[in-house]
């Protein structure tokens, strides 16, 4: 999935304009999504296009870009599932490749299929009331990382698959959303990372000395408290994350108190902000029902009182460990670079901010179709370039802390 394909066209009149077009259909629990892109190119003067070095002249997008037309898919429609027996989360990506004359006449067609994790990785399910979660494994010995994802809740596969398949075990870990687990991201005890952590320990196939963590949008807090408490992790990624520990989620309501998200040792650790902001809670549930986006709005109000947010700094310039924290400038679920930067003012030590213009929230897996919308920020160019370089950057940077330490 996260490998670049090269595709070419042949057979064409010289100069001859043409359309390719991906088509592809996706299935989840609730709904088949049907997607689709497509770009219009001039053939050479030998009667051919490629896509790595010709421009889009229109289409789903312009210009020059090999895997243009991955991320910038479209969805057409949806239809309501009548079964859920074909639901697999980690579906083959099947697509239809079609040539077409710059009329629509079909001149060829070929169906790719890109995988999410390789044919020897493994998966182990685990399910019972320390942990949940799936394993993907090797028979050889390799270091081992763990995932985690963010609001959205289970267990985040996607980014754990791919980090398998460069080598790694890992064990994507559900922290709330799951049986045994909170019904909501409130109260998450971080001794379920401790859990995760010596049960990779005991793991025969698990490289001994180093552990690295990879959380994704509120899971970057989980990762970056998680560094701070358990010394065996020694390189943590957060992704379009926060450096500032935020309250749980909950509706906007007039409740005076807000709860946590996070505990350790049975204690809340420190959040902004403990005093629910009522105005701003009251505001961001107006604008959420008309359609709008809040949530930049409402995290700056947990800001507010500046005591709290201060001891809600997670404080990871005392760690030894390896940090690389992600983020996109415009970034429409919360300002992640400026949460970030107030953490990292006075410390650089072994710790890597990488900021990407024209980002938003969805930066991350590169080769996906990206939205772009209210919610996530960004354009979609912006951020398939910053998921495709931040990965890259992902994978290297676990790498070469593991080779420190293994």
């Amino acid at each position: 999935m996260d490998e670049k394909i090269h595709i070419k066209a042949n057979g064409l009149k010289p100069h001859q304009e043409c359309i390719i077009r991906f088509s592809r259909r996706s299935i989840t629990k609730q709904f088949t999504y049907y997607w689709e892109s497509y770009g219009h190119y001039a053939a050479n003067q030998n009667g051919q296009v490629d896509i790595n070095r010709q421009s889009s002249i229109r289409g789903s997008y312009e210009g020059v870009d090999g895997m243009g037309l991955f991320w910038s898919m479209t969805l057409k429609r949806k239809e309501e599932q009548e079964s859920h027996a074909a639901y697999e989360k980690l579906q083959p990506y099947n697509i239809l490749i079609t040539l077409e004359t710059d009329k629509g006449k079909i001149l060829d067609k070929l169906e790719i299929q890109r995988l999410w994790k390789t044919m020897d990785t493994q998966v182990f399910h685990i399910r019972d009331e320390y942990l949940v979660g799936n394993f993907y494994f090797h028979k050889k010995k390799a270091p081992a990382i763990i995932v985690v994802g963010g609001s959205e809740g289970g267990i985040y596969d996607y980014p754990a698959a791919l980090l398998a398949s460069r080598g790694f075990h890992v064990l994507a870990l559900a922290y709330w959303g799951e049986e045994h687990l909170p019904e909501r991201l409130t109260y998450v005890p971080l001794e379920r990372i401790g859990y995760a952590i010596q049960w990779l320990k005991n793991q025969s196939n698990v490289s001994k000395g180093w552990i690295g963590i990879h959380g994704t949008s509120r899971g970057g807090e989980l990762v970056l408290w998680s560094a701070h408490k358990y010394h065996s992790i020694k390189a943590a990624v957060s992704l379009n994350g926060s450096a500032v520990s935020f309250a749980g989620i909950v509706p906007w309501t007039e409740q005076k108190e807000l709860p946590p998200a996070w505990m350790f040792n049975g204690h809340p650790l420190p959040y902004a902000s403990p005093t629910n902001p009522i105005d701003a809670a009251l505001h961001c549930l107006a604008e959420w029902k008309e359609g709008k986006n809040p949530l930049p709005y409402w995290y700056r109000a947990l800001c507010r009182d500046k005591g709290s947010m201060e001891k809600a700094i997670i404080p990871i310039s005392d760690v030894s460990s390896h940090f690389l924290l992600i983020c996109g400038k415009e970034d429409a679920a919360f300002d992640s670079l400026y949460f970030n930067q107030i953490a990292l003012k006075h410390d650089i030590n072994q710790k890597t901010l990488l900021v990407y213009e024209n980002a938003g929230h969805e930066t991350g897996i590169p080769y996906i179709p990206i939205r772009a919308d209210l919610f996530s920020g960004g354009t979609k160019e912006g951020t398939a370039a910053a998921s495709v370089d931040s990965w890259r950057k992902t994978i290297e940077f676990f790498q070469r802390s593991a080779e420190m330490y293994t």
